[in-house]
């Protein structure tokens, strides 16, 4: 029988038997690119957990994990629910929501009565006011000595059943089956916990209870709250983005307006590779928005600003409500592909702006404002735009002073590929390099970039790229030379120069018109 050893693990020099040894040698190692339709918003809302980030692949699964739009949205800028709802009205995407709290939300309940005493307290698996809409019915089971129970609340799905659970052990067996679920039958429930639980109480009282007493914690939010900290464990806010899979790689906190935060929010985005963006309030000026970014500084290709909030038609309420642009801008962002401006894209459910107002009018924007935008790094959006008579984005860069890296796309580019590297060429670290110019490792790196990237230019993804891994006796490591000092050192240096794609920001088409204007054939003026 012959001996089968990873190769990690091959050492010839460990032989004593004589026998067959069978050496698997893992297939040279690929990059996976980064998923970049995932974004993270940060928000309040009426239910689901506080800063535990849960993700969301549609309106329907949101309003499952936070309860959904609510009438309470009408008052709160930061509702969590509108802008997941917003940004996937943009495209194909998926959202980590993360709930904060001014501290002052309390979980929902109600004493669930025995034949003798209470027999604890049902209540809501998380704090808020939409646990006060939970009906938890107890009826008679398959016989007398058996009881069901259901647990429904209008925001979350069909109704949850645990059924047949014995009179005799009833309020214990209940306990166990909402926070465990039941072996073989269904799982924990995702409304409601028993707490204080006591089979003294006897058998249950049939009956509808209905949880009172959740409260939010939204009123008094403030800019702490949303933002986060990551000073103590647990991290909160927008802190919680860094350790999540998948990756977000756009970032914002619904509503917030306060140019205070941006330094924290830049610091981390940069840190961890990832685009967010600040809005300004209603009613803020071209001038206005100019005086703020230069007060607020923190120039980043991480951070653009948002200008004009946004009349949408909200289907909940039916009502129009003037929303943070977040939703629509950032929504877009994350559904475009890493390579692609949001320059003269549309965006989808807008009714009107703040410039395009739909009961006062039209206040349209002029080339000297937009250029004037663009060169300090708002989005904004507006109709027409100039692929039509539409609502899109007018502007396209971030706030970068680099030239080169003003554009929006330079930021969703950039952080694709340092993400794609960072999740895949770990493994690279801890394994053997030598001094060779031949070295097999380094020709497995080269191998790695390179097949990801002519991927990436196959698709049409980037323009150009060039990869060097290479060994000389002296050279630049940060070009990708590995020198005898740096690899003696235990470096490993790698190059790749990618050239991206160009959006067109300025198309000018030349006429000359007249009965004098002498023309060439197509062969000639090819």
């Amino acid at each position: 029988m012959a001996t089968i050893i990873s190769s990690a693990s091959f050492n010839p020099a460990d032989f004593s038997a004589p026998g067959l040894y069978i050496n698997n040698v893992p297939p040279v190692p690929y990059i996976n690119g980064a998923a970049t339709n995932v974004g993270f918003v940060v928000g309040t809302a009426n239910w689901g957990p506080v800063n535990a980030p849960l993700i969301t692949s549609d309106p329907a699964d949101a309003q499952n994990k936070f309860g959904g739009i609510t009438a309470t949205a009408l008052t709160d800028v930061h509702d969590l629910c509108t802008d997941l709802t917003i940004a996937y009205q943009q495209g194909f995407i998926n959202l980590w929501g993360v709930r904060v709290t001014d501290g002052t939300d309390v979980a929902a309940s109600v004493t669930a009565s025995g034949a003798t005493a209470s027999g604890g307290t049902v209540t809501a698996l998380y704090t808020g006011s939409l646990g006060n809409e939970i009906t938890f019915q107890i009826t008679a089971g398959a016989n007398s000595s058996l009881f069901n129970v259901y647990v429904s609340a209008p925001f979350y799905g069909n109704a949850e059943a645990f059924t047949n659970l014995p009179a005799a052990t009833f309020w214990t067996s209940l306990q166990s089956a909402l926070a465990s679920g039941v072996n073989g039958v269904r799982g924990p429930s995702s409304l409601v916990r028993l707490l204080n639980a006591s089979n003294a109480a006897g058998a249950p009282t049939v009956g509808i209870y209905t949880l009172a007493g959740g409260t939010s914690g939204s009123a008094n939010v403030v800019t702490d709250d949303l933002v986060g900290q990551n000073q103590t464990t647990p991290h909160t806010g927008i802190y919680l983005a860094a350790s999540l899979s998948p990756y977000p790689q756009k970032m914002w906190v619904a509503g917030l307006t306060d140019s205070s935060a941006v330094a924290d929010m830049v610091a981390f985005a940069q840190a961890n590779a990832i685009f967010t963006a600040m809005a300004f309030p209603t009613g803020t000026s071209t001038s206005a928005a100019q005086a703020a970014i230069e007060a607020a500084g923190e120039p980043s290709y991480e951070l653009s600003w948002l200008k004009d909030w946004i009349y949408w038609n909200d289907p909940v309420n039916a009502t129009v409500r003037l929303v943070a642009p977040y939703g629509f801008t950032m929504g877009l962002i994350t559904a475009l592909s890493p390579a692609q401006s949001p320059l003269n894209k549309q965006v989808l459910g807008v009714v009107g702006t703040e410039r395009n107002n739909p009961y006062t009018g039209n206040v349209p924007y002029g080339n000297a404002e937009i250029g004037i935008l663009n060169s300090i790094g708002v989005l904004v959006i507006t109709n027409p735009i100039p692929q039509g008579a539409v609502f899109g984005v007018a502007t396209a860069t971030n706030t970068s002073t680099n030239s080169a890296e003003s554009p929006v796309e330079y930021a969703t580019m950039t952080n694709f590929l340092d993400i794609s590297f960072g999740e895949t060429m770990g493994q690279f670290v801890g394994q053997l390099q030598t001094a060779r110019p031949s070295d097999p490792l380094r020709a497995s790196v080269r191998h790695a970039l390179n097949g990801f990237l002519n991927g990436l230019q196959g698709a049409g993804i980037i323009d150009a790229f060039s990869v060097v891994c290479t060994y000389a006796t002296s050279g630049n490591p940060q070009l990708g030379v590995n020198t005898p000092q740096t690899i003696a050192q235990h470096y490993l240096y790698a190059f790749a120069a990618v050239r991206y794609l160009s959006s067109v920001w300025y198309f000018v088409i030349s006429l000359q018109g007249g009965t004098t204007v002498v023309t060439t054939s197509p062969a000639q003026s090819a």
